[in-house]
């Protein structure tokens, strides 16, 4: 397995710690630490985005698998945290959701990934690049 395939399952990993941390986060017996490095994995998978695709093309190391995996990840990553985000762990006290994150918003996003993602296969099933 190459360095950019790893970097993405990493983010895979990244996404699953950040999940444990947000999902034992509550609004109405806050623990600010858990948030706060919930937040900062969150930025370092993100740059582990960026960082898969650069080397992967700088170096010539694109393959079928990472092709396939890193959305896959970067859909885990982020549509895991609008769910997260819109739960219950962050209602205050009066009931209101201090992420602002509607689960309306959550079905669109999601909706749209899942769209996106059956367009790419589609695509690539047929031999056409797609993204």
């Amino acid at each position: 397995m190459n360095l950019p395939n790893r970097i993405t399952l990493g983010r895979l990993a990244l996404a699953i710690v950040f999940f444990v941390l947000i999902s034992q986060y509550s609004q109405l017996s806050p623990e600010p630490w858990k948030l706060d490095v919930a937040i900062v994995i969150f930025i370092i998978a993100a740059i582990t985005d960026i960082l898969d695709g650069y080397i992967a093309r700088k170096r010539g190391l694109e393959t079928a698998l990472g092709r396939v995996l890193d959305p896959l990840a970067d859909k885990v990553l982020v549509c895991g945290a609008f769910i997260l985000f819109s739960g219950p762990a962050f209602v205050d006290g009066t009931g209101h959701n201090v992420t602002e994150v509607a689960g309306w918003m959550v079905v669109v996003i999601v909706g749209r990934e899942l769209l996106v993602t059956g367009l790419r296969g589609f695509n690539e099933a047929r031999g056409r690049a797609f993204g």
